[in-house]
């Protein structure tokens, strides 16, 4: 019989209907729930524009060609990334600087389509006491094909402005147009590139790099940036979905209010008393920072939470706070505080404190450049509990940190991992879309959830010894969005502002039996979807991509059911039974998604290994199915 299965490197045997199964723990893959308390959410609101460095034998700026990924030019720049809950984050800033320069980059992922309106807005005050408010709208694409040939921007507009109205935010005027034909490095003062990767609905992804001069002149207004002072800035990623007219806002600050209803684009950006600040300072920009890796246990693997054993939970915290003169400072009277969730989009309230001795942990302090570690005491979770997580074996853990020394700084305040209660041998999985904490939008009776599933198939190529293993892979993804009550015109065609609530997704692996000789395995998986409806709007859609929604009453809790199966040659399975049928078929792009699906449950081994893909942990096998 053919084997489906986690990726990972821990096996196990039972007996399971005269026959042997092995599951396979799995290892990790990056993954993010953004429902959690988002990390940023806390930080000092400055971008650090440091000065180039790039690497040994390559020390010069970026190449702006479009081309993001492996150019060296960027290494050293910041970079705030949009996680998402997936590999693949919605989206990610840098930045850098030279003499004469300033270098940013866009990455943008997860695009239904591509479209005109999709576009990137870029604000600053750069102080003065004439036209002292600058704003860019980039329009990077062309609908339906992408980046152009040359992949110069389709479209620029700019604005400069010196006036607020009675709230508080710019009053732009009117614009200038600058279109594609006059977008030429040496004749327009902004250098910008644009390259577009077409992955399919729901895969699609673009990246903008460009250059910008530090320094004004009469031929080139520019920014004009004050290179001595900070300066403040707002950044904004507009990427719409034209199939379902909605679009998330990827802002930085992320926490700067977002609009009260619909509004036209160069209305939508918040009064710079809400924006963040700029600096091209080099010093002063460190401080205390953690990821998702360095939250751990003490078990082996680091991301296991036992069911009748003693746990504890740890964060490692790295600290390389400078002083405005450049001086490395200790962090002292630190102590972190964990919480932990379901498996899914937890919303705020969502998260209790996990019931460990010492929790928040009791003060600690980091070294100048170095790191530390900050520990709990034991959780051993009683028969209730144990009862509990058996039945929820996915869960989320979120350390958050906090210092009663003022002189602290904080890169991030929190992130969390995805950690799992015993084994994941079965194809199905519950997950929860969780209400809890997040405001009801104006004259909203419920919260609305787009949820988008997208899913991807690729051979699997894995070798076991001396023999090469022949199989297919699925990697299924879930982004949620929550609707705000809000909306934003661009270029005469208005969207729903939607912001993203968090991703979670599976990577599922099946070897392929013996007598298994299907031409195109990947046609063959078949996913499942219950508890929540096809979004009317969107039912004619790719076999991989289908898009959901719920209205979940405030406080309550939607708890959807998610399976997939890779049926055997001939209805075999592993007790010799038949399996089920599916009533969706495959098309031409690999499995489908359903609505709805007629599978039997049955014990073949090819529906026992789907796996949590979980970026932030890792799955263990079990002993006897207890621990």
């Amino acid at each position: 019989m053919g084997k489906t299965r986690g990726v990972g490197i821990v096996s196990r045997s039972d007996k399971h209907s005269g026959g042997t199964i092995r599951a396979l723990s799995a290892l990790f893959l990056a993954m993010f729930l953004a429902a959690a308390p988002r990390a940023d959410a806390a930080t000092a609101q400055k971008l650090c524009f440091r000065n180039v460095t790039g690497v040994p034998g390559v020390p010069g700026p970026p190449t702006i060609d479009g081309n993001v990924a492996g150019d060296l030019g960027w290494t050293g720049s910041f970079r705030y990334e949009f996680g998402n809950g997936t590999s693949s984050s919605h989206g990610v800033i840098q930045g850098s600087r030279d003499g004469g320069n300033v270098y940013l980059s866009f990455e943008v992922n997860n695009d239904a389509t591509f479209d005109d309106e999709d576009v990137l807005v870029l604000t600053f005050d750069v102080g003065g006491a004439t036209n002292r408010y600058r704003r860019l709208h980039l329009f990077p694409l062309f609908a339906g094909t992408g980046a152009a040939a040359d992949a110069r921007l389709r479209e620029v507009q700019l604005w400069q402005s010196g006036t607020l109205d009675g709230s508080g935010k710019v009053v732009w005027g009117t614009g200038t147009t600058i279109p594609h034909a006059s977008l030429v490095a040496g004749t327009f003062w902004l250098d910008a590139k644009v390259k577009s990767t077409d992955g399919g609905v729901g895969h699609k992804s673009w990246t903008v790099e460009m250059k910008i001069p530090v320094a004004a002149s009469a031929a080139a207004p520019g920014i004009n940036f004050p290179p001595g002072t900070d300066f403040k800035l707002f950044l904004d990623a507009f990427r719409v979905d034209s199939l379902i007219a909605i679009t998330p806002s990827l802002q930085w600050p992320s926490n700067a209010p977002v609009p009260a209803n619909f509004v036209d684009l160069e209305n939508a950006t918040p009064a710079p008393a809400d924006w963040g600040a700029g600096t091209f300072g080099t010093t002063g920009c460190g401080g205390v920072s953690f990821d998702y890796n360095d939250i751990t246990t003490n078990n082996s693997p680091s991301g296991l939470i036992k069911l009748n054993a003693p746990n504890s939970f740890r964060v490692n915290l790295h600290n390389n706070s400078e002083s405005d003169t450049g001086v490395s400072l200790s962090a002292n009277d630190i102590k972190a505080t964990f919480k932990i969730a379901n498996f899914g989009l937890p919303a705020p309230l969502s998260w209790q404190p996990v019931p460990a001795a010492n929790n928040p942990t009791p003060p600690g302090s980091v070294p100048p450049i170095s790191s530390a570690m900050l520990s709990t005491g034991d959780w051993t979770l009683t028969a209730a509990q144990q009862a509990d997580y058996s039945a929820h074996p996915h869960q989320c853990i979120l350390a958050e940190v906090e210092s009663g020394d003022a002189r602290t700084l904080f890169i991030n305040r929190s992130a969390w991992r995805n950690m799992d209660f015993g084994t994941a041998s079965t194809f199905e999985r519950t997950a929860e879309i969780a209400t809890q904490g997040y405001k009801l939008p104006r004259e909203a009776k419920a919260h609305r959830i787009e949820l988008l599933a997208s899913s991807e198939f690729a051979p699997l190529r894995q070798s076991e010894g001396t023999r090469q293993a022949r199989g297919t892979e699925a990697t299924w993804l879930f982004h949620g969005y929550r609707h705000l009550g809000a909306g934003i015109t661009i270029k005469k065609k208005a969207f729903e502002v939607v912001e993203p609530v968090g991703s979670f997704g599976y990577v599922i692996r099946h070897e392929l039996s013996p007598n298994d000789t299907t031409e195109n395995p990947a046609s063959k998986w078949r996913l499942d979807v219950k508890g929540i409806p096809l979004n009317p709007r969107a039912r004619e859609m790719p076999p991989t991509m289908r898009y959901y929604l719920a209205d979940i009453e405030d406080g309550k809790t939607l708890a959807i059911t998610t399976r997939a199966e890779y049926p055997e040659p001939n209805g075999e399975t592993q007790d010799g039974g038949t399996s089920g049928g599916t009533d969706g078929g495959t098309g031409g792009h690999g499995g489908t998604i359903g609505e709805s699906c007629g599978c039997k449950r049955t014990g073949s081994a090819s529906t026992v290994g789907l796996m949590g893909m979980l970026m932030l942990g890792f799955m263990a096998s079990r002993r006897g199915r207890r621990e």
